[in-house]
C-alpha cells in the first residue's frame, strides 16, 4: 500500500512506499527536507495512474532512497481531483520550526503530522519557540573576555592550525626557490650581469605566487576563526578552504585586498610612521567582511572606508590590542618565537569577535538559546 500526501511547501502530490512512513526526504519538485507521513493520518488522495519516479539527490544528513518518493504529473493529479470527493484538509504548522511529540519528547519538523519515532499524531502540539540571540554592545572589554573563554576552547585546534600555516610556506616555496638560487650560484661566478637575468625573472615568477599563497592562506586562517567564533564546527579542514570550489573565487579578491593595505600602509610610512600605523590598525575587517559577504575586492575595501568611518574608534582599539598581543612576545629573548605561537590564535579571536560585535552578529555565545520563557511546550 502506497502513501500519498502533499509537500508542504510546494503542495505538489508525493508518493512513496508503507515502509518509508516517518523518514526524511527530499521533494523532488521543490527540494524542500519533508517528513513522510505516516498512512494513518493521511486524506486518501485520488486514485490515478502511478508515473515514473523521478530522480532525486539525498540531502546531507537525511536517509533517502533514490526511488522512495516520486512527484506524480501536475496535470493528472489536477484532472483526478476535479472528480474526486472532497477530502478533509488537515492544518498545516509553519516549516523550518520544530515541534516535540507529546507522546515520546522526541523533536520533530514542525510540517510533520506524525512522530517519525513513535508515530504519535503531532496535531496540537506548539511548535517549539527558540529565544532570538541579544547581541551585547560594543566593549572592549567583553569581545577580549570572549576570545579569552574560546581561546581556552579551542587552543587545541588553533594551535595545531597555526603549525600547519608556519610550514606551509616553507613547503610550497622551498621547492620553487632553489632550482633558482642553485642557478643563480652557477651563473653569477662566472657572470653578474647573467646572474641577474634569471634573478628578475625569477622575482617576476615567485611574487604572484607568493601573493596567490599568502592569499589562500589568509582565506582558510580567516574561515577558520570565523567558524570558531560563530560556533559552526570549525574544524583544521577549514585551513584549505581556499583550495575548494566556494574559496577558490575570493582568491583574487584577497590578493586585492592584501595589495591595496600593502601599498596603503607604504605610503603612510614614507609619509610618517604614524598614518601607516592607522591604516594597520584600521584595516583588520576587511578580510572578514570579504569572507563573511563574499565581496569583491574593491567592495571590501570600500565597506571597510565606511565601517571605518562610523566607528573609527573601536576599531583602532580592537586592532591596536590585536596587534599588541601578537607582536609583544616577539620580543621576548629566547622563548618569543614559541610564545607568538601562542599569542597569534588569541590575536585572531579578538579579530573576528570585535568585527561579529561591530557588525551586529551573534557570536557561538548567543547563537545557541534554550526555548524562551513561557513558550508554548508539548504536553509531558
Amino acid at each position: 500500500m502506497a502513501i500519498e500526501f502533499s509537500c508542504p511547501k510546494c503542495q505538489h502530490l508525493l508518493r512513496t512506499a508503507d515502509d518509508k512512513a516517518g523518514l526524511s526526504a527530499k521533494c523532488p519538485a521543490c527540494g524542500e527536507i519533508i517528513w513522510v507521513p505516516y498512512s494513518s493520518a493521511e486524506p486518501t488522495a485520488p486514485a490515478s495512474a502511478t508515473p515514473p519516479p523521478q530522480e532525486n539527490t539525498p540531502a546531507d544528513g537525511y536517509a533517502l532512497a533514490a526511488d522512495a518518493v516520486a512527484a506524480s504529473d501536475p496535470a493528472t493529479d489536477a484532472a483526478a481531483a476535479t472528480d474526486a470527493p472532497p477530502t478533509e484538509t488537515l492544518p498545516r504548522r509553519r516549516s523550518g520550526a520544530e515541534v516535540n511529540c507529546p507522546h515520546c519528547h522526541a523533536e520533530n519538523d514542525a510540517s510533520a503530522r506524525n512522530c517519525r519515532f513513535c508515530g504519535g499524531s503531532l496535531e496540537g502540539a506548539a511548535p517549539v519557540q527558540n529565544e532570538p540571540p541579544t547581541i551585547p554592545p560594543f566593549d572592549v572589554s567583553e569581545i577580549m573576555n570572549s576570545a579569552w573563554k574560546l581561546y581556552q576552547q579551542e587552543l587545541g585546534l588553533m594551535l595545531g592550525a597555526a603549525v600547519i600555516m608556519m610550514f606551509l610556506p616553507i613547503l610550497v616555496v622551498l621547492p620553487c626557490m632553489l632550482p633558482i638560487v642553485f642557478g643563480v650560484s652557477a651563473v653569477g661566478a662566472n657572470d653578474e650581469e647573467a646572474a641577474l637575468l634569471v634573478i628578475i625573472p625569477a622575482v617576476l615568477i615567485l611574487f604572484p605566487l607568493m601573493l596567490a599563497l599568502g592569499a589562500v592562506m589568509q582565506l582558510g586562517t580567516t574561515k577558520l576563526y570565523l567558524n570558531i567564533a560563530r560556533g559552526d564546527g570549525p574544524t583544521i579542514t577549514d585551513l584549505f578552504w581556499g583550495f575548494t570550489a566556494d574559496g577558490r573565487p575570493l582568491i583574487l579578491p584577497v590578493m586585492l585586498v592584501m595589495l591595496a593595505a600593502g601599498a596603503l600602509m607604504i605610503v603612510g610610512c614614507l609619509l610618517c610612521v604614524a598614518p601607516g600605523m592607522l591604516i594597520s590598525l584600521c584595516w583588520w575587517p576587511a578580510l572578514p567582511m570579504l569572507i563573511d559577504r563574499r565581496l569583491t575586492g574593491s567592495d571590501a575595501i570600500g565597506q571597510t572606508i565606511e565601517l571605518c568611518k562610523k566607528d573609527i574608534g573601536s576599531i583602532l582599539a580592537v586592532g591596536a590590542i590585536a596587534m599588541g598581543v601578537q607582536t609583544i612576545p616577539s620580543f621576548i629573548p629566547y622563548i618569543g618565537v614559541i610564545l607568538q605561537l601562542f599569542a597569534v590564535p588569541l590575536a585572531q579571536l579578538l579579530i573576528m569577535i570585535g568585527y561579529l560585535r561591530i557588525t551586529r552578529q551573534a557570536t557561538q555565545f548567543e547563537r545557541w538559546k534554550g526555548p524562551a520563557t513561557g513558550a508554548a511546550q508539548a504536553p509531558a
